[in-house]
């Protein structure tokens, strides 16, 4: 499937440094201070790439001296809205449907959420709701690197943003959750049926 998806400053490479550097999650680290217990050996039992949904909804907002754009972000998936930055740079990739997360949230809905969290914003900081229009609205793909990881106690997940090159830890939490464009068997579940 052909995706518009943001461009990556990280390689899969760099995605397993940045895993292998922030090894425990801090309520692993309070649970070990407390328990005395050795750190545990974490390690990789696959890793992925997969493309989360998202709208960039670009707005023009009329204030009294001037007009501002403002830009929206919508959450393709569980529907949040929050500020962006503008437009990223995409690129058109080619993309098997098994690692393209589903987008759940219609353009519409996403307009919505977007003009809500917008007014809400408006209203608050300057007390008055100005006009505002949209202007463009872009569906695009965040390519994310998973980690599945054991402990010896649990398997877990661990997410890297390829755009930002920062950890999504909404994303390690979630994963199990997500469903793709086409049936996907996850991670922790293919590796378990061949041992």
């Amino acid at each position: 499937m052909n995706i518009s998806s943001t461009m990556t400053i990280i390689s899969n490479e760099e995605a397993l440094e940045i895993v292998k550097k922030n090894r425990l999650g801090i309520v692993d680290k309070i649970l070990s201070f407390f328990k005395r217990d050795k750190k545990l050996q974490e390690t990789i039992i696959d890793s992925d790439c997969v493309y989360y949904p998202y709208w960039i909804i670009h707005f023009n907002v009329d204030f009294p001296k001037k007009t501002q754009s403002m830009f929206m972000v919508v959450d393709g998936f569980k529907g949040l809205a929050s500020f962006g930055q503008g437009f990223p740079i995409v690129q058109n990739v080619e993309v098997s449907e098994s690692k393209i997360v589903r987008c759940l949230v219609n353009v519409d809905e996403a307009k919505e959420k977007a003009s809500n969290q917008l007014t809400n914003n408006l209203i608050f900081k300057h007390k008055k709701l100005p006009s505002f229009k949209i202007v463009q609205v872009d569906k695009l793909f965040k390519p994310q690197m998973i980690f599945c990881m054991s402990n010896g106690r649990k398997t877990f997940y661990k997410a890297i943003d390829t755009e930002s090159g920062q950890r999504n830890y909404s994303l390690d939490i979630n994963y199990q959750k997500l469903l793709f464009e086409q049936d996907k068997i996850c991670l922790i579940q293919k590796k378990l049926e061949f041992n």
